[in-house]
């Protein structure tokens, strides 16, 4: 199989089309390279919409370049709708903006180490707001210069809604105790 760029101009003779010129160039191998190039990009997004959690890429800029099935499916948001749009506009809540946009640019200047595990709310297109568990890696050109992050992330919005309310009935159950034992010892003298 052999592709091929063809331009064509018209020949003109006397005001009128008289002919054709043609200059075909053989893009064989420029061609099977970006197929191939292709089918990596389409195999590797296959594996980041089979995985159980969500992806995005987020450039230097704070763009998404790159999302999976997951994160769609979680923030409610089409693929269409994520891509090239700013993540700090469109998912951090306005409230968290002032902490996590500085980290972020701290990380992609280079200026620390990206934190493997980070918590924090995202807003969903319905305004829902979930808390998720991110990991975070850093993702840097052919020169080694940052380009952006990688994150993968968990929705652990019931987990933390549970911790929460272990906690409070611990609280609970010391307050109780110390009633107790407060009462037993006035009991006693």
């Amino acid at each position: 199989k052999h592709y091929f760029r063809v331009n064509l101009n018209p020949i003109h003779t006397e005001g009128e089309i008289t002919g054709v010129s043609a200059i075909s160039v053989d893009i064989t191998k420029q061609k099977i390279a970006e197929l191939k190039i292709l089918e990596k990009t389409h195999q590797s997004q296959q594996y980041l919409d089979i995985a159980g959690v969500m992806f995005v890429a987020i450039n230097r800029e704070g763009t998404i370049t790159m999302v999976n099935k997951k994160l769609c499916e979680i923030s409610e948001y089409s693929e269409d709708e994520l891509l090239g749009h700013n993540w700090f506009d469109l998912i951090i809540p306005k409230y968290m903006r002032d902490e996590i946009i500085p980290v972020s640019k701290k990380l992609l200047n280079g200026e620390f180490k990206p934190v493997e595990y980070y918590e924090n709310p995202i807003l969903t297109k319905s305004g829902k707001e979930i808390i998720v568990a991110w990991h975070n890696i850093l993702i840097k050109d052919e020169n080694g210069n940052i380009s952006g992050h990688l994150s993968s992330g968990n929705d652990i919005t019931v987990r933390k809604a549970a911790e929460e309310k272990i906690k409070k009935l611990l609280t609970e159950k010391e307050l109780i105790l110390k009633e107790v034992h407060h009462r037993i010892k006035n009991n006693m003298t």
